[in-house]
């Protein structure tokens, strides 16, 4: 029931103020009503917060700069991906530390 009340004011409230609401709620320094929200969200989402440079939710003064924080090195997977032109060939590199991967399928492959 509730999660269709919300869902029926998403459709009633006009998509840009709600945008522009819910950027100001993000960016709000708020201290401890910040932190205690940020607390609830680590929580609710079970946030590996062991991963990220500084683990006390205490120093993101904004929900923000919570969802930007620095991680640890070599705590997550990160992609990257090129393309060539020359030989029209996609190359999806995963690396994490020192290992790699690499996914290159041809262009017949894809059609």
């Amino acid at each position: 029931m509730l999660d269709n009340l919300k869902i029926g004011l998403q459709y009633c409230t006009p998509k840009h103020a709600l945008t522009r609401l819910v950027g100001k709620i993000a960016a709000f320094e708020g201290g401890k009503l910040t932190t205690a929200i940020i607390r609830w969200f680590i929580n609710q989402y079970k946030i590996d917060m062991s991963e990220a440079r500084n683990p006390d939710p205490a120093a993101y003064p904004t929900f923000n700069q919570f969802f930007v924080r620095e991680l640890k090195d070599g705590a997550r997977l990160s992609m990257a991906t090129a393309t060539s032109s020359r030989t029209q060939q996609m190359h999806v590199l995963a690396t994490r530390s020192n290992q790699r991967r690499s996914f290159i399928p041809s262009k017949r492959s894809l059609l």
